[in-house]
């Protein structure tokens, strides 16, 4: 009988380490994309959280006004002093912490709570009491820009990681 000799086939070393040059190769750009896309989706969940807690913030000034008005304060000066302000309030405050506009607030961060987190809070009011109005501005900024009053408006953006909610307050009639 004679013997049928089969030919061994396989892959030779350098087809395999070509092979996994091309794979390695045609991953990166994925993996690189996939990258990018996760930064910006936590870029974008940053930037959601930051817009609540300002709104939030307005929301606790308004609510300080308001049972300020409805303890028998008919006017806003209960809520601070006639001119420009730079405040602090959280969610347990029944009342702002505010200062003249000189005072640095960059102080303890806000977590999604009011616990320490990487958000800090900033109130900006401007209260006229001749007109009995109170402009009143939230920043919150997670990086590291710190919005000043005089800022605010301009450089308070998603590119300095930073974003704020404005609105005035008026006393009850």
């Amino acid at each position: 009988m004679k013997r049928i000799q089969k030919k061994m086939k396989g892959f030779s070393l350098v087809e395999v380490l070509l092979s996994m040059v091309v794979l390695t190769v045609g991953l990166l750009p994925i993996l690189s994309s996939m990258n990018k896309g996760l930064n910006a989706s936590f870029g974008s969940r940053d930037m959601i959280v930051a817009s609540e807690l300002s709104q939030e913030g307005i929301e606790l000034v308004k609510n300080v006004k308001d049972n300020g008005i409805l303890a028998g304060n008919k006017t806003l000066d209960f809520l601070v002093t006639a001119g420009q302000h730079v405040c602090r309030i959280d969610y347990t405050a029944s009342e702002l912490n505010c200062a003249t506009a000189s005072y640095d607030l960059t102080g303890t961060p806000l977590g999604h709570s009011g616990a320490s987190g990487k958000f800090k809070r900033r109130i900006f009011v401007n209260y006229e009491s001749t007109k009995q109005t109170a402009d009143c501005v939230s920043a919150v900024s997670w990086g590291t820009y710190v919005p000043t009053m005089g800022d605010v408006r301009s450089n308070c953006n998603s590119a300095s990681s930073c974003t704020y909610v404005e609105t005035t307050l008026t006393p009850w009639e």
